[in-house]
């Protein structure tokens, strides 16, 4: 009631923080959820959008752009110079190799029935994708290539048991998880 002015910075779009209360109304909400009222990016009126992005190759960030913040959000210019020089697939590979400019969203379709809460399908095509990308080569912004590395690929899952069940395909040192481990980092590969 005091402050002439107020300065909240975040991303109300991000995972909120797990939580076991439940609150009643809006008052589980975060300070900048609560002022933009379900508004998907800051209103000019209420504050400043921050625009640019250098996290993410432009290739996917026109996705998120569309899907999340109202077609407002660019890829810095930098980030176009980021790719991956993929290798060419292994028998059942699931990706087209060869090209220096591999960045984006590409989809790999797996096909089981029944599983429930793990696939062993979906298990072993990611391995088959990992062994792909751990044979192709990151492309750096100033053009240095290097091997790709279980420190370059998050492999993302919905269910625990899931990623139990990719874990046990993949190298002790693959990272696997839900969701929520994974918020707020960053990487070359996401799975």
């Amino acid at each position: 009631r005091a402050a002439r002015s107020l300065v909240l910075l975040g991303d109300q779009n991000q995972l909120a923080a797990p939580s076991e209360g439940n609150h009643p109304g809006e008052a589980g909400a975060s300070c900048l959820e609560y002022l933009l009222q379900g508004a998907p990016c800051v209103p000019p009126s209420l504050g400043l959008f921050l625009p640019v992005t250098f996290r993410m190759h432009p290739a996917l960030c026109a996705i998120v752009s569309e899907a999340v913040y109202e077609g407002r959000l660019a890829a810095h210019p930098s980030a176009a110079r980021r790719a991956i020089a993929l290798a060419p697939a292994a028998a059942g590979g699931a990706l087209p190799g060869g090209g220096d400019g591999a960045a984006g969203v590409a989809y790999v379709e797996v096909s089981h029935e029944g599983n429930t809460r793990s696939a062993p399908e979906e298990a072993a095509a990611i391995a088959a994708l990992c062994e792909q990308l751990l044979a192709s080569e990151l492309v750096e912004e100033g053009g240095a290539r290097r091997p790709l590395g279980w420190s370059d690929i998050v492999v993302v899952a919905p269910y625990n048991a899931q990623v139990r069940a990719i874990a046990a395909a993949l190298d002790p040192a693959a990272r696997v998880g839900t969701v929520d481990r994974f918020q707020g980092q960053e990487a070359p590969v996401v799975v």
